[in-house]
């Protein structure tokens, strides 16, 4: 689940420095090196379909989160898997990284063209569904399809806007990450009077055991907070034009409710197919995957068959 500080909106250059294939013994997995807002990234492209994939992954993963996802598409997508700020290969980057919502647009134009591709689709899990919704909200024409794996963001928290955008709740975070006490007594406290169930009350203990953790979390959060979809030119969008959304949400999911986020999507993102698994959170899994992958199959042969029909 799913960035404020220094502006560097006129310093955004995608550069492909070097393009290079690895010893994998499939011979399609490549690295690409880019520098984005002055700092270098690293790509994995996997697989050897000719669409694009785009990968946002979870608050707290890395890029090979994806890795389950990539084995199930191999042959009809490559994925485009890049670190969020603060996370993998960028969890020593300099604080202060914000990715504002008005550089969406020029983000993906620049990353096609890198790409060598007009368009591209985008897949987001947790907070990285909810980056990858605000992307495609602010320039559907670009995004063919948009892929949500238990997505945050529907709606987006009340409490994380607090955390992140009033001067009150950013100084209130800021004490949580050095001196964290009194919260982890007060979600104790909620679990006991069952105001919150253990699942989650243990996802987010683990989740801010220590100062790193901490840290990481409030720079993430910091980092993406503008981020912030905006449904309703969303569902234009997909009725509009021709992207599609799809959304897959795990029932047995403390930390992403369900019940509550397919309201949601029913009432503001109606135009998306929903998929529901019985899995909790963790919906990258091997094990999830290999539920999804009964969707897949069958959107497969759907495809097949509507080109034998052409």
């Amino acid at each position: 689940m799913l960035v404020e500080g220094t502006d560097f909106s006129i310093y955004i250059k995608i550069l492909v420095i070097s393009s290079t294939l690895n010893t994998c013994m499939d011979g399609q997995q490549r690295n690409i090196r880019i520098e984005f807002q002055g700092h270098k990234w690293q790509a994995l492209l996997l697989g050897s379909g000719k669409r694009f994939l785009l990968a946002f992954h979870g608050y707290g993963q890395d890029a090979q989160a994806f890795n389950h996802l990539a084995d199930l598409l191999n042959d009809s997508y490559t994925l485009v898997l890049m670190d969020l700020a603060y996370h993998g290969k960028n969890a020593s980057m300099s604080e202060g990284f914000f990715f504002k919502s008005d550089q969406a647009a020029e983000f993906i134009d620049i990353v096609c063209k890198a790409l060598e591709t007009d368009r591209i689709s985008l897949v987001g899990y947790s907070i990285g569904a909810r980056i990858a919704m605000s992307i495609s909200a602010a320039c559907a024409v670009r995004i063919e399809e948009l892929w949500l794996f238990a997505p945050d963001g529907m709606p987006v928290s009340g409490f994380y806007k607090f955390l992140t955008t009033n001067l009150l709740g950013i100084s209130l975070f800021r004490g949580f990450v050095k001196r964290p006490h009194a919260v982890f007594a007060i979600i104790k406290a909620a679990q006991a009077l069952k105001l919150l169930n253990h699942k989650a009350a243990k996802f987010y203990l683990h989740e801010t055991a220590d100062y790193g953790k901490r840290k990481q979390l409030f720079n993430t959060w910091m980092a993406y907070r503008a981020a912030i979809p905006s449904h309703k030119a969303l569902n234009a969008a997909v009725r509009e034009s021709s992207l599609s959304v799809v959304c897959v949400l795990g029932i047995d999911d403390s930390v992403i409710p369900f019940s509550r986020t397919r309201r949601f999507i029913r009432k503001h993102l109606s135009a998306a197919q929903v998929y529901e698994l019985e899995t909790g959170h963790n919906m990258l899994s091997d094990k999830a995957i290999r539920k999804f992958a009964e969707y897949w199959e069958a959107k497969t042969k759907k495809r097949h068959k509507a080109a034998l029909e052409e």
